[in-house]
C-alpha cells in the first residue's frame, strides 16, 4: 500500500512538469510554423510584387501553391487554422480553443514582446490571433 501511495505522489509531481514541457514544445512548433508561413508570404511578395489575395482558413491563397508550407493547410498544434488577410499582410490563426492561450503567450514571447495585447502577435478576440508580417 505504501508503494502505491509513493507512486501516486511521484505521478502527481510529474504531471505538472510534463504539462510545462509539452506546452513549451507546442509553443516552439507554433512559432516555427508561423515563421515558415511568414517566409512563404514574404517570398511570394518579393517575387510577385505584392501580397496574395485573402482566403478562407486552411485554404491556400491563389498563386501560393509552390510557396506555402504544408502546415498552413493543417490544423495548428493549438487548434484552429491559418488564414491570410491579403493586402493588410496579416496572418490569422483562427478558431483556436481558449485552452491555447497559455501556449500562445509563450509563442508571443518567442516571436514578439510576450504581451498578446501589443506588438506583431496579438489576441484577436477570444477565438484567434493575428500576426502582422513585417
Amino acid at each position: 500500500m505504501v508503494v502505491v501511495v509513493i507512486i501516486g505522489l511521484l505521478a502527481a509531481m510529474a504531471l505538472p512538469a510534463f504539462q510545462r514541457v509539452q506546452n513549451r514544445s507546442y509553443a516552439t512548433r507554433m512559432a516555427n510554423d508561423i515563421r515558415q508561413c511568414e517566409n512563404a508570404f514574404q517570398r511570394f511578395a518579393l517575387e510577385n510584387g505584392g501580397w496574395p489575395p485573402p482566403n478562407a482558413p486552411g485554404l491556400v491563397p491563389a498563386g501560393m501553391d509552390f510557396y506555402i508550407p504544408a502546415v498552413y493547410k493543417q490544423t495548428t498544434v493549438v487548434g484552429g487554422n491559418f488564414s491570410w488577410s491579403g493586402p493588410a499582410a496579416k496572418l490569422f490563426i483562427s478558431n483556436t480553443p481558449s485552452t491555447s492561450a497559455t501556449v500562445m503567450l509563450m509563442v508571443d514571447a518567442l516571436l514578439d514582446d510576450g504581451d498578446l495585447t501589443t506588438g506583431i502577435l496579438t489576441a484577436n478576440g477570444t477565438t484567434g490571433y493575428t500576426y502582422q508580417l513585417h
